[in-house]
């Protein structure tokens, strides 16, 4: 399936710039990646944001 929410390039290219580290992925994919982050480093996110 393809990804729904879509953001802006200029939204990732701004937090680059700054220095953040950004995965675009589905949301099964992307919270295994932010368990795994979690309890380790500074992280935040945005899942399953379109309902």
């Amino acid at each position: 399936m393809g990804l729904r929410l879509r953001t802006m390039p200029e939204t990732l290219e701004l937090l680059r710039e700054h220095d953040v580290e950004v995965v675009v992925e589905g949301t099964t994919a992307a919270m295994e990646i932010y368990n795994g982050l979690a309890g380790r480093v500074a992280v935040g996110g945005l899942f399953h944001s379109t309902c």
